[in-house]
Parts: C-alpha cells; structure tokens; sequence
C-alpha cells in the first residue's frame, strides 16, 4: 500500500513541477497605429504582419487621428467584397450601428472601433491554415488605402 502511496505522490509532484515549468514567454504585442498621408489618404503604418498559424497574436492599435477606426481581419481576397459591403452600410446608412462590420461570412474577427486620439489593445487566434490574409478598416471611405495582409506561416 505504501508504495502505491508514494507512487501517486511521485506523479502527482512531477505533474505540478511541469505546470511549474516555464513555457514560451508572451510575446508583446504587435504595435499598429492608423497614419494620414499627405494626400489625406488613411492607412495602417505596416502593410504586413507575419504570424504562425494557430498563434494568439496580440495588437496594441493607436489612432492618432481625428477619424474612427477598425481592424478587420478576413479570408484571403475577400478585400473588394468587405469593401463594398462597406461602402453599401454607408449609402444604406446602416453601418453605425454595427460599427462598420459588414455581416460577411469572410470576416473572421473585427476588433472594436477606435476612437480618436486612443489606443486599444485585443487578441485574436491567427488561422490555422496558411496564408495572405485581409487586414482592412471598413470605417466609411478608409477601406481602399486602409488596408494589409496578416501573413499566416506553417507551424515550425
């Protein structure tokens, strides 16, 4: 009985020493901010974020301007469909409400609007699949130059 005892105990602390073990440290988060150009056109200050699949990628996004903002991340080549939809909620008048989210099936996660002169931070899980996938911001009349790619990797 005693050995069955110690045993248990024996797994049981070898189970606790590796939970204790440290795993991969958090990576920070990605920084983004919203950038006006000269020409008045609005963009992302990065154009591509590269990712592993499956990884929790988390974004500190600051907007520095006197616009709202989004971040939409999509389906591969799915830009020109968010973006009508886009453009349709605000001939519709019906984007306030959601925010500028067009119900798409292409749209696989929308972070809360930004307010101006703000930054916001959220986390969202990068596909599992690789791939070029949409960064876009559907706020009204931002989605043709507001826009990149989240570069999805194979897992090492």
């Amino acid at each position: 009985m005693n050995s069955k005892i110690n045993w248990m105990r024996g797994i049981a602390v070898a189970c606790l020493a590796a939970a204790m073990l440290p795993g991969e440290p958090a990576s920070a988060p990605i920084a983004m901010a919203a950038v006006t150009n000269d020409d008045g056109t609005m963009t992302y200050d990065k154009k591509e974020l590269t990712v592993t699949a499956g990884q929790t990628v988390s974004i500190s996004f600051t907007n520095p301007d006197t616009a709202q903002h989004n971040f939409l991340l999509a389906m591969p080549g799915s830009m020109k469909i968010i973006g009508a939809a886009a453009d349709k909620m605000v001939r519709d008048d019906t984007g306030e409400d959601v925010n500028y989210v067009p119900k798409l099936p292409q749209i696989i996660y929308a972070a809360p609007v930004l307010q101006p002169k703000k930054t916001t931070n959220f986390t969202f899980k990068a596909p599992d699949t690789p791939g070029d996938y949409v960064i876009i911001c559907t706020f009204p009349g931002h989605w043709k130059t507001m826009n990149g790619v989240l570069k999805v990797l194979p897992p090492k």
